[in-house]
């Protein structure tokens, strides 16, 4: 991520039709299809919010939020975790250090979501939200 905010780029946002769908096959599972006429609209508004993405991501290291890493020990508040089984961005793999670093957070694993399983599978991430909050464990704990 350091590379991509001392170059002017980073991957979370799109100015070009190319951009956004490496960005969608980034996050999704399955990007969703849209078509051209959308797709172009999309990037353009895309292009309009780059440069702001890219001031929040620097304003995030500024304020020593990135990396979020060593400051996940300091949370104390019940935590739920909610991950995509496929994500390609940060894997699945993560949450071993997750959990020692947050031990007393509920994870959820959403199967075959990605980085944005709330997007791709909605009903399943607002019932492990409503079982969290009912104050039950999300999911068996998978690490």
């Amino acid at each position: 991520m350091s590379q991509f905010l001392e170059s002017g780029k980073h991957p979370f946002g799109y100015r070009c039709v190319g951009e956004m769908q490496a960005l969608w096959e980034m996050v999704f599972t399955r990007p969703p299809k849209v078509p051209a006429f959308l797709a172009r609209a999309l990037a353009n508004k895309g292009a309009q919010r780059y440069e702001k993405i890219g001031k929040i991501l620097g304003d995030f290291k500024d304020a020593g939020l990135y990396p979020l890493q060593p400051r996940l020990a300091d949370v104390q508040a019940k935590t739920l975790v909610v991950w995509g089984s496929n994500d390609r961005v940060f894997d699945v793999s993560c949450l071993y250090e997750v959990r020692r670093l947050l031990p007393q957070a509920s994870i959820c694993i959403i199967e075959d979501a990605g980085h944005v399983p709330y997007l791709e599978y909605a009903e399943q991430t607002l019932q492990a939200i409503q079982r969290f909050l009912a104050g039950a464990q999300a999911l068996p704990d998978p690490v």
